[in-house]
């Protein structure tokens, strides 16, 4: 993300990844108090901070490698570049 802007679509685009990748336990079980079931939920939590994805929980947690602790989704499943490109 070299300082362009471009426009994403939170519906259309970010939750269907959510859907698919983050669902088993985020969906309707908000696993670690976050539920992503729509762009409310997800911004009613602290994870996300607006403008500055490099400081954001949620950003951390889908860039880490799939060994390190935390890593989201767990174990060896993991978001493409252009998924995670997407949400940051």
């Amino acid at each position: 993300m070299s300082g362009f802007m471009f426009s994403v679509d939170y519906e259309s685009q970010i939750q269907p990844i959510f859907d698919s990748n983050c669902g088993n336990c985020h969906l309707g079980n908000s696993s670690g108090g976050l539920n992503l079931s729509n762009y409310e939920n997800l911004m009613s939590n602290d994870v996300v901070i607006p403008g500055d994805y490099t400081s954001s929980i949620l950003y951390d947690r889908i860039t880490r490698d799939n060994a390190d602790t935390g890593d989201m989704p767990p174990g060896n499943s993991e978001l493409s570049q252009s998924e995670i490109d997407l949400i940051a």
